[in-house]
């Protein structure tokens, strides 16, 4: 933001109103203005876009409120947690989409999903489903061979996990999911709710299996 710059910042014009006894209007006359300096209003200090990402909306969407869930966000106050397991029977090709009530006013999050490999991975994650961030370990094979650590995004790699694709070599997640040929594309949250998309693939030698998994979250 500028300040505003003018020859004169306290002076102003009493104008008698027209038709009026001892009414004035009173009227700026700043001189010489340097700068005009940025306007205090609704697109400059809260714009419609930057008060949903603090869950509001209407009249509530003031800069106190968004201040008010900076400070509830940074304290853990608006935290809510919670554990869920998922035994779905999954098809070649099929995507299947999972919903968890978190409730109102959530909109960020992280999640660890691990398999009964003992394998997982953590995710970092938001209302834009672009955004989502993933740790977890490398495998080139169904053991997790190779133990090294790895890091994506979600808008890098087109998913947050994959199982039976290979990326270079490695399978990134290393079935999370616990089915060696389903990966976890989506990680996000829509309205009260967190949702995880998981999706079969549909390559050479793919079977029919479950889910099996749990999912440890936390959104705020």
């Amino acid at each position: 933001m500028k300040d505003r710059v003018v020859q004169y910042p306290h002076r102003y014009q009493l104008v008698p109103v027209a038709g009026k006894t001892n009414v004035y209007d009173f009227v700026p006359v700043p001189g010489t203005i340097t700068e005009a300096g940025t306007p205090l209003n609704k697109a400059t200090l809260l714009k419609d876009a930057t008060a949903t990402l603090y869950g509001l909306t209407g009249e509530d969407a003031t800069v106190d409120r968004a201040l008010a869930n900076i400070t509830k966000v940074a304290q853990s106050v608006n935290k809510s947690y919670g554990n869920i397991s998922y035994t779905d029977a999954i098809s070649v090709g099929q995507k299947l989409t999972k919903s968890i009530a978190i409730g109102e006013g959530k909109n960020f999050g992280r999640l660890v999903v691990r398999s009964y490999m003992n394998t997982g991975v953590l995710v970092e994650f938001c209302r834009d489903k672009m955004r989502a961030l993933m740790v977890g370990r490398e495998g080139t094979g169904l053991a997790g061979n190779t133990n090294a650590g790895t890091a994506h995004s979600r808008y890098g790699l087109g998913c947050i996990a994959e199982s039976s694709t290979v990326n270079n070599g490695r399978k990134l997640g290393a079935f999370a999911s616990g089915n060696v040929y389903t990966r976890i594309n989506e990680v996000y949250i829509d309205g009260s709710y967190l949702k995880v998309e998981f999706e079969h693939d549909a390559s050479a030698g793919s079977t029919s299996g479950n889910l099996n998994c749990d999912i440890d979250w936390e959104v705020w």
